[in-house]
């Protein structure tokens, strides 16, 4: 796999690039408004585990089950020789993001 590639090189992709970064900006507005507006129902619904429009159910807003899991890193302190038999390696990812720079 090579180290980079110039998108001066690729217009299109060049064009995507600045389209997306547009988009983001786009996507973080529209998250912050959806933000103060899932507030402003939450608020309005106080201890309520459902709201309704008209008799009809259009949110629901209920405590999950607590979860349960296994804190590895006393696990690794306490019976070092167990969680390594345990122990199993992922696959490495690839993330794709772009930077922010501007």
């Amino acid at each position: 796999m090579t180290e980079h590639v110039n998108l001066e090189d690729n217009p299109v992709a060049a064009a995507w690039l600045a389209h997306c970064a547009e988009l983001r900006k786009e996507i973080a507005k529209l998250q912050a408004e959806y933000d103060r507006g899932t507030e402003a129902i939450k608020d309005a619904m106080g201890d309520s585990s459902e709201a309704r429009l008209g008799g009809v159910p259009v949110v629901t807003w209920r405590t999950s089950q607590p979860a349960k899991y296994i804190d590895t890193t006393a696990l690794r302190a306490e019976l070092p020789d167990v969680a390594a038999r345990f122990t199993r390696l992922k696959a490495a990812a690839r993330p794709f993001k772009i930077l922010d720079t501007a």
